[in-house]
């Protein structure tokens, strides 16, 4: 099973997100392995990101670690629990219109224990940097309304100028450890029994 791929197919029922992803078997594709399950292409993964991404820290090419934030099960039969190990792949990622640099990401691999995984596909996802002036400016006027809230509740009224305090976000990660990700299956997954 190391490496194999078992996750061929064009089966495109589109599934939310939830609690945990409840999966029914749909015809087409890889054949299922007796007592397996078939994660459908079009379905939403979510992922625990495990580290700070950015381009700074992540070229194209590069691996970046996650979690499963939510079980895959059918039934009351749980296939690949949450905080299972998923691997991802930073791609080449062109400058948007103002210039500044994403990161795009796809999954590649699901670990089912220390040695064993499925490789899969999903759609990139792409993440550009907000425009860091109307960042400070949201965050200054944030604080300048917690500012002015405090004062009045501390003095029944008046006014004053709001502190100088916004932190600055210039070379803040796009995306933050332990920060959430959904990417769609681009191709079926289809995973064995539990201790197969």
């Amino acid at each position: 099973m190391q490496g194999k791929r078992w996750n061929r197919g064009g089966c495109a029922a589109a599934l939310g997100l939830a609690a945990a992803l409840v999966i029914g078997t749909c015809g087409g594709g890889k054949a299922v392995p007796d007592g397996g399950l078939r994660v459908p292409r079009g379905a939403a993964l979510s992922v625990r990101i495990s580290q700070p991404l950015s381009p700074a820290s992540h070229s194209a090419g590069q691996t970046f670690a996650a979690t499963l934030d939510a079980p895959l099960e059918k039934g009351a039969k749980i296939f690949v629990p949450a905080g299972a190990r998923v691997e991802g792949v930073v791609e080449e990622t062109p400058r948007d219109d103002s210039g500044r640099q994403g990161l795009t990401l796809r999954l590649v691999r699901l670990y089912l224990d220390e040695q064993q995984f499925l490789e899969m596909e999903t759609d990139p996802v792409t993440r550009f940097p907000r425009d860091q002036r109307a960042v400070t400016e949201n965050v200054n006027a944030l604080l300048g309304l917690e500012d002015k809230i405090a004062y009045l509740a501390e003095t029944g009224g008046g006014a004053r100028e709001p502190s100088e305090g916004a932190a600055s976000q210039a070379g803040a990660p796009l995306v933050p450890m332990g920060g959430l990700m959904v990417f769609t299956l681009a191709s079926d997954l289809v995973v064995p029994p539990p201790g197969q």
